[in-house]
């Protein structure tokens, strides 16, 4: 979700070292609950428009390698969106991953080398074979996306597989909207100075936060008291802004490549 995304590139910007003085305790979409949290800064967005007309989501085929991590839960190893296609063999050997058509590190195909592909097993590395996998190896065959296994992979656990595809969709995606910065901390001063560091930090956020199109300042509230949850003060700061999220699809990359039967009948 771009509105998720847009919030975590600005908890994570204003998370940096040295960005807010005092530094806060608390950055992000919950109120403190305790004065230990204090001092904090809590985000949320209102008056929210998807920008459409050819300025909002378009798609756009993508060739390459694109990293992907996924994970595969052992006890009920089906295919998302799928529950009746089974990930993985009658013996526990072979596991289809669900996406076929890998590609190596570099975007190239071919034989597959430990920088193109890790897996782990309930939390232990396995060490790609080459040739037949021994008990704590694997083999991968990146065209089929399917991995066997030396040994039986065990009823419970994980499977955590890294890998490339070489294509998928990429959307691009823009918001517009209100952009709530609420600064809580213990004295008046303390909170006028942390709100007068969030509007200096934010004064460049545009070139620090990537899709950030727009922000300008809408509203720089009083220095209040706030009873809950935590006595303390407070002061909202508003903000106009529009922001672009270029979010990778890998539906694209053909999903898992599936064996069908077919009988031939010679007249």
């Amino acid at each position: 979700m771009i509105e998720r995304a847009f919030l975590e590139a600005l908890r994570s910007y204003l998370s940096s070292p040295n960005r807010l003085t005092p530094e806060p305790s608390l950055v992000g979409v919950a109120e403190p609950a305790t004065a230990q949290e204090l001092p904090a800064v809590v985000l949320s967005l209102t008056n929210l428009e998807r920008v459409g007309s050819g300025l909002g989501e378009r798609s756009t085929l993508m060739v390459g390698e694109l990293p992907l991590t996924v994970v595969i839960d052992l006890a009920n190893p089906t295919l998302p969106g799928d529950p009746t296609f089974r990930l993985l063999s009658a013996d526990r050997k072979t596991l289809s991953l669900p996406h076929g058509g890998l590609v190596r590190s570099d975007g190239t195909t071919g034989e597959a080398r430990p920088e193109d592909i890790q897996v782990k097993v309930a939390g232990q590395i396995r060490t790609l074979a080459p040739g037949n996998p021994g008990a704590n190896e694997f083999r991968a065959d990146l065209i089929s996306g399917t991995l066997v296994f030396g040994s039986a992979l065990p009823a419970q656990g994980n499977v955590e597989a890294r890998y490339f595809i070489g294509q998928w969709e990429q959307r691009l995606m823009r918001t517009r909207g209100d952009l709530h910065a609420l600064v809580i901390d213990a004295g008046a001063d303390a909170t006028r100075d942390l709100s007068d560091s969030l509007l200096t930090a934010f004064d460049t956020a545009p070139a620090g936060i990537t899709g950030l199109l727009a922000l300008s300042v809408a509203e720089v509230g009083p220095v209040g008291l706030l009873k809950d949850p935590v006595a303390a003060r407070r002061r909202l700061v508003r903000f106009r802004f529009e922001y672009e999220f270029t979010l990778d699809i890998p539906d694209a990359s053909g999903g898992i490549i599936r064996e069908i039967p077919v009988t031939a009948n010679l007249g």
